[in-house]
């Protein structure tokens, strides 16, 4: 049988090194979340014409060949107040958001890779005249999602 003293040893021996693999993973940003959750359903009504930006940080390092797309789109929205866009971002970027609401300004980010088949039905569903909704929720989690439904 081991000395209670023994056990308490092993125990501050062994903390410290479960705790490291907890506290490897440092946050990248401060992350907002809202106070109670948030549902709202909008119903888009247009889509502007895209605007397209590309950049980069040219420091001289190897991140210098890195370049970041963004096509934009400014939606049209019935009934609703606040300005409302439809980005899609490149590969190489990194977005932390789904969707970010901003002084009244809401953001709906969706991958580069989605643009041309999304962008097909949502043309699609506008010409015909279909109703196209757009259900943004913000989670007291910290989960943020923006569907579409044609």
């Amino acid at each position: 049988m081991r000395s209670p003293l023994f056990c308490k040893l092993l125990f501050f021996i062994f903390l410290p090194l479960f705790s490291l693999g907890q506290a490897s993973e440092e946050m990248l940003f401060k992350p907002s979340r809202v106070a109670s959750s948030q549902v709202e359903t909008i119903e888009v009504a247009s889509i502007s014409q895209p605007s397209f930006s590309v950049s980069n940080v040219a420091d001289g390092t190897a991140a210098s060949f890195h370049h970041s797309l963004r096509v934009t789109y400014s939606l049209q929205i019935l009934n609703t107040k606040g300005s409302f866009q439809l980005v899609f971002f490149g590969e190489n970027d990194r977005v932390p958001y789904s969707v970010n609401i901003e002084n009244g300004n809401t953001i709906i980010y969706m991958p580069y890779l989605a643009h041309d088949y999304f962008k097909n039905k949502l043309d699609q569903a506008l010409t015909a005249r279909k109703k196209v909704q757009l259900k943004i929720s913000l989670m007291t989690t910290g989960v943020r999602e923006a569907i579409w439904v044609f």
